[in-house]
């Protein structure tokens, strides 16, 4: 749009320029000896032709100024780090029009990060242990398995053991229960007589299972479990710790005689199949594992894995035995599916001594 003082401006002197063409038609009228109307019809016919042409000439300059001929577009190639960011400067430019720059957008997106990272955002966490299985045996070698599942497990870690457990599994409330009640205040003295009738014996220390888990029917029950057993010593005049090879003797023997006197005793109607029995050396302390299937009289039946060893012996030779005990349906030990893929490793993650 032309601004109006353009367009004034040229009337003015297209004004002033057709007075100064007119003046010759003034001075050259009287001389034709023509009447006095006859000379103001043709100076006004003479005005109005040169208006008329000055006004043609104001429009053609008007519309060269408006409308100027377009620019060729130039054919400078652009790479696509230009095309993104712009020429050197422009992206700091631009920033700085928001109130920002790329040193803040990184450390921004840096602590993003680490928060993503720390609480397990979408499972980012997880999933880089996966895909980096190195990252994820670090993990656990500072105990951050704890917190974030390594391999679809995370461990507790307890006084003299770890266990590992399925991520998804939740601890059973009944046992934590137990245990708050078999504390009581002055264990922080030392001298509660209540909490050490309490470990005496057997007795859950540690329990999971799956949400719901407890209402479910027998043919899809799962649980984990760890009991605790308190031994003395051989003697108590030498307190002597007692030795697991000494307790339990033969893989297979132990195993037949824990399925016959304590899994399915006579009289109880299931039916108990032994299938491995072995003992092995894993950190410097000798663990019994056993697997077995019971089944019972409404023909369910369920696989058993068990894992034990003995802890370190206290000042008057006592020792606690630790037994982790899986239990899944059959139909997905035979079929290695759910957490069948995860009994292997939950059996070799389980660890008695000071962890």
């Amino acid at each position: 749009m032309v601004p109006r003082t353009e367009a004034v401006r040229p009337k003015r002197r297209h004004g002033v320029l057709v007075i100064a063409c007119c003046l010759p038609s003034l001075c050259f009228v009287p001389s034709l000896g023509k009447g006095r109307s006859e000379q103001r019809l043709f100076l006004r016919s003479q005005m109005e032709q040169r208006q008329v042409e000055t006004e043609e000439i104001s429009e053609s300059n008007v519309s060269q100024t408006v409308s100027p001929e377009p620019s060729k577009p130039s054919s400078e190639e652009v790479g696509i780090w230009t095309y993104i960011f712009g020429k050197p400067g422009e992206f700091r430019r631009d920033l700085s029009l928001v109130g920002t720059s790329p040193e803040r957008i990184i450390i921004t997106n840096f602590f993003a990060i680490l928060i993503g990272l720390a609480s397990n955002l979408w499972g980012q966490t997880e999933f880089l242990f996966r895909v980096f299985p190195t990252i994820g045996e670090k993990a656990r070698e500072v105990h951050l398995d704890s917190l974030y599942a390594v391999d679809g497990l995370k461990t507790a870690y307890e006084e003299q053991y770890q266990a590992r457990y399925p991520s998804t599994w939740l601890l059973d409330q009944r046992v934590a229960l137990l245990k708050a009640r078999q504390s009581s205040p002055d264990d922080l003295l030392g001298v509660s007589t209540r909490r050490r009738a309490a470990v005496e014996g057997v007795a859950p220390d540690n329990a999971w299972g799956p949400p719901g888990g407890g209402d479910r029917n027998l043919k899809k029950r799962e649980n984990l479990s760890v009991v605790k057993q308190t031994l003395p010593p051989k003697s108590q005049a030498s307190r002597e710790p007692q030795e697991i090879s000494e307790i339990l003797g033969e893989p297979q023997a132990s195993l037949e005689r824990l399925l016959r006197e304590s899994i399915a005793p006579e009289g109880s109607k299931k039916e108990v199949e032994a299938i491995s029995a072995e003992k092995i050396q894993k950190g410097g302390n000798t663990y019994y594992e056993y697997q077995w299937k019971t089944t019972f009289p409404s023909g369910v039946a369920l696989r058993s894995y068990s894992s034990c060893s003995l802890g370190l012996p206290d000042a008057n030779g006592n020792r606690n035995l630790f037994t982790l005990t899986l239990v899944i349906p059959e139909e997905d030990a035979e079929a290695l599916t759910g957490t069948a893929q995860l009994a292997p490793a939950i059996i070799q993650g389980f660890q008695v001594g000071a962890p």
